[in-house]
C-alpha cells in the first residue's frame, strides 16, 4: 500500500513531534511553516553566549515524552539533565520557598486575598472528582471536560486573585496560553502530575529542539 500522506500546519514543538513520530511509523508527511525558522513559540536566540527564550523553558521530570524525544535527537548530553529550579515567592528582598502543589504553599503567593486563599482548600475534593479522567499520560480521558475555560473554572471556585496570581502564570509557563482561552484540562493534567516530579531548565537554548528536529 502507499504511505498515508499528513499535512501538518505549523512547525512549532507539536508540529514538529507529530512530524517526527508519524514519519517514523512511515508517513508521508509534509510539515508546512509560515516563518523562515522552525520552532513557533519555543524559537530562541542565542546572542553573546546568552539564550533568549520565546517561552520559558522549565520543563519537568514527568515530561517524559518530551525528555524521551531529547534522546531520540541526540541532544541529552548538551540538554540534559535538567538544571533544578525552586519555586518561591520574593517580597521586600525576602525569599520564601513554596510548594504550588499544596494549597497552604499557593496560599502564600503576594496578591491571593485571604478569602480566595481559603477556597484553595476545595482543590483536593476537586481533584479526587475527577479522577481517573485527569491522567497525564492518558490526555484523551479528559475530552469531556474541555467545554470550561481555566478562567472559567478558577473564578468559580477560587476566586480572580488566585487566577490572576497562580493559575494563568502556572498555564502560561506551560503553553503560554491565555487563561481565557486555554481549556481548564491544562491546569488539571499538570496538577495532577507525579509529585514527586522535578522543575528544571534545560542546559542549553530549548530552540534547539527545534532546529535538530
Amino acid at each position: 500500500m502507499a504511505p498515508k500522506k499528513v499535512l501538518i500546519t505549523g512547525a512549532g514543538v507539536a508540529g514538529l513531534g507529530a512530524a517526527w513520530q508519524l514519519t517514523r511509523q512511515g508517513y508521508d508527511v509534509t510539515l508546512a511553516e509560515r516563518e523562515s525558522r522552525a520552532g513557533g513559540r519555543a524559537r530562541s536566540e542565542v546572542r553573546e553566549g546568552f539564550a533568549i527564550e520565546s517561552a520559558g523553558g522549565i520543563i519537568s521530570t514527568a515530561d517524559r515524552a518530551l525528555l524521551s524525544w531529547i534522546g531520540e535527537l541526540g541532544l541529552s548530553d548538551d540538554l540534559l539533565p535538567l538544571r533544578p529550579v525552586a519555586s518561591a515567592t520574593v517580597y521586600r528582598d525576602r525569599s520564601t520557598p513554596i510548594d504550588p502543589r499544596d494549597w497552604r504553599g499557593i496560599a502564600q503567593i503576594r496578591g491571593i486575598s485571604k478569602r480566595h486563599a481559603l477556597r484553595l482548600i476545595r482543590l483536593p475534593r476537586l481533584d479526587s472528582r475527577y479522577g481517573d479522567r485527569i491522567d497525564p499520560d492518558r490526555p484523551e480521558r479528559a475530552a469531556g471536560l474541555d467545554d470550561r475555560s481555566l478562567a472559567d473554572f478558577g473564578g468559580l471556585y477560587f476566586g480572580k486573585t488566585a487566577v490572576d496570581r497562580w493559575m494563568a502564570p502556572l498555564v502560561t509557563r506551560e503553553s503560554l496560553g491565555e487563561a481565557r482561552n486555554a481549556s481548564r484540562v491544562l491546569f488539571l493534567l499538570n496538577y495532577r502530575r507525579d509529585p514527586r516530579a522535578r522543575l528544571g531548565l534545560l542546559r542549553a537554548a530549548f530552540g534547539e529542539i527545534a532546529e535538530r528536529a
